[in-house]
């Protein structure tokens, strides 16, 4: 009886050390997916300009809409515009102040309002609406 108390509980400790070392790693690979300031965005700050007011917006006139998608897809500000919604008001105010005028940013400030009345009605829900956001087709 001595022993079997003994061996239960020295599983028992293996098992809570298992769940604990499991957890940290966990948690080390959450913090590293969530943490963007170290991440490059290739090619994204060739398109980086200065405003008539000296703010860095972001420029994407001139360019064919699939490579706009794609440095949506890297750029900080579509972060800032998902971390606003589900106040599309606000959002759309980001995609004015920090992107330049084209072709994209208006194709955004579209999906934008389109996805809005879409939420707003109850036909969509804010995480397909993220989805569609991050990645706009």
């Amino acid at each position: 009886m001595n022993k079997s108390a003994f061996l239960l509980l020295l599983v028992g400790a293996g098992f809570i050390y298992l769940a604990i070392f499991l957890a940290n790693d966990a948690s080390k690979n959450i913090n590293t997916y969530n943490d963007t300031s170290s991440i490059s965005y290739k090619g994204y700050d060739d398109y980086i300009k200065k405003s008539a007011s000296g703010d860095d917006v972001l420029d994407l006139s001139g360019l064919p809409l699939s490579k706009a998608k794609r440095i949506w897809a890297q750029s900080p500000i579509k972060d800032d515009v998902l971390d606003k919604l589900p106040d599309f008001d606000l959002a759309k105010q980001i995609v004015n102040n920090e992107l330049a005028d084209s072709s994209f940013k208006e194709y955004i400030l579209k999906k934008l309002s389109d996805l809005g009345d879409k939420y707003l009605s109850g036909d969509i829900d804010l995480l397909k609406v993220k989805r569609i956001i991050s990645n706009p087709q």
